[in-house]
């Protein structure tokens, strides 16, 4: 098998057929080879197709890992970058990023409907920052003349107009974008697949990548999905609304709701309060007998069952106090008009006896029982993670903004447990998701085929969780 010569897209093309002389060196005004350039490959592989992914953490986080998984999972051979998290110590960032795209073949910018937004607590936007990563990213992504730039939108944002972009970037706004909708993910996934592999056959076939042919991408891109529902054309965007998604204010969400008491909750609750009620029927001779019972039955609001049965024996305690009384009023009388005889006896005794029943039961029940602290603990935490879910619903950007579901990050809120499924990794879901390892690794597995998660229920059924694990996942488990 031969040997052929690779040089670097920073380095002049060489005449066809070219094969450098005994002795050859390139040129030093050419520049340094990208880190892990082979300048000698065999004349019969095939190169990779590179694939950088251009993003913003706070806009479509979810998205770019269920971008990055699903074409890996398709694209075996192609080679894909996301992040430029560690640029060394002392080098050029600009320079590095140039580096890093102009060893692509495509780059893939993902716009969502926070890509435009300004950085939180400032009115400037980042894409105007002069050292934005995103549209450093873009601005060498079209500087070259290898690289094909592909806008690739998301959780329904819509093209940016020209004016909306700087003016380094603004020809970004007439490059045809392809859309992938959360709800049909995977075919739309599919089709950018076939797109990148018609890439990948021009970029063999000698094309030039940074020139697309428009045809063959309109084709692809126009492919009809396999779903029912209708898949929208990727025509021109249209003209931008009144308000443009930059001026849209990011403002935090309401604080979770906690376990607070009422008044009347807070004053049951005191020990002093449980004494009150205990002594309360011999103050008033048995007239308020079911008075500590009813407070004991109170204070178990989440054991229904023991409520209602110390309630009852309250009202029967109450009834059979004032039948004593009935019976003790209803005996004869002396000459001075005093209840006396067997009758009077019995309706005393009777008067002492719930009398007793009811102070020993209030003695008992006096205080408020411990579990109940722990268990209002836990509704808490229910309604707190019931409410980053519905925020996660209703506006994931933002959810992803401060990390809800990400206990691997470190974050400023309390979302009492929940795991975001769609960028956890297998580890965390053992961890936090309380899963087994082969059912966190099908998870992630089935996330990578499917691109990402739209509801819990996807991730169970599709990863084949054990009834319990469901369970687990149905009550921690979060997609934004």
């Amino acid at each position: 098998m031969g040997r052929r010569y690779n040089p670097p897209p920073n380095w002049p093309k060489p005449p066809s057929g070219w094969t450098p002389p005994p002795g050859w060196k390139p040129d030093p005004a050419w520049g340094p080879a990208p880190s892990g350039w082979s300048l000698w490959v065999d004349s019969e592989t095939k190169p990779p197709l590179r694939i950088f992914i251009s993003y913003r953490r706070s806009d479509c986080q979810s998205q770019a890992n269920g971008l990055h998984d699903g074409l890996s999972h398709r694209l075996r051979d192609a080679s894909i970058f996301m992040d430029i998290d560690s640029i060394p110590a002392g080098v050029d960032f600009e320079q590095h990023i140039r580096r890093e795209i102009e060893t692509c073949d495509v780059v893939l910018v993902l716009i969502g409907d926070n890509w435009l937004d300004p950085r939180p607590g400032s009115s400037k936007r980042r894409i105007d920052e002069s050292n934005d990563f995103v549209r450093l990213e873009i601005e060498n992504a079209l500087e070259s003349p290898r690289v094909r730039t592909i806008p690739v939108l998301v959780e329904g944002a819509r093209m940016p107009d020209m004016e909306e972009l700087p003016k380094s970037i603004r020809r970004l706004a007439r490059i045809n974008a392809i859309e992938m909708d959360d709800m049909r993910w995977k075919s739309d996934l599919e089709r950018l697949s076939r797109l990148l592999v018609t890439v990948q056959e021009q970029q063999q076939s000698g094309e030039p990548l940074g020139s697309p042919d428009v045809t063959r991408v309109a084709t692809v891109v126009r492919e009809p999905a396999a779903s029912s529902r209708p898949v929208a054309q990727y025509a021109p965007p249209p003209p931008p609304p009144p308000a443009v998604a930059h001026s849209r204010p990011m403002t935090a969400p309401p604080p979770p709701p906690t376990a607070q008491r009422s008044p009347w909750q807070a004053f049951n609750a005191k020990p002093q309060t449980g004494w009150i009620a205990a002594i309360l029927p011999l103050v008033t001779c048995g007239l308020g007998n079911f008075v500590p019972l009813l407070r004991a039955g109170l204070l178990r609001p989440h054991d229904p069952r023991k409520r209602w049965m110390l309630i009852g024996i309250g009202a029967a305690l109450e009834v059979m106090a004032i039948v004593s009384f009935v019976v003790f009023e209803a005996a004869p009388t002396d000459k001075d008009g005093t209840p006396t005889g067997p009758v009077s006896g019995l309706g005393m005794g009777m008067i002492f006896l719930f009398l007793g029943t009811a102070v020993t039961f209030g003695i008992i029940y006096r205080n408020r029982p411990p579990e109940l602290d722990a268990i209002e603990v836990e509704m808490a935490r229910r309604n707190t993670r019931e409410h980053y879910r519905r925020l996660a619903e209703t506006n994931p950007g933002m959810a992803r903004s401060i990390n809800v579901g990400r206990p691997d990050v470190a974050r400023a809120l309390d979302d009492a447990g929940l795991v975001d499924l769609n960028m956890v990794s297998a580890q965390t879901l053992m961890q936090y998701g309380r899963l087994t390892k082969d059912e966190a690794d099908r998870v992630v597995e089935q996330r990578m085929i499917a691109g990402r998660f739209v509801n819990v229920e996807q991730a169970i059924t599709s990863a084949e969780l054990s009834e319990g694990s469901a369970k687990e996942l149905r009550e921690l488990g979060v997609v934004t």
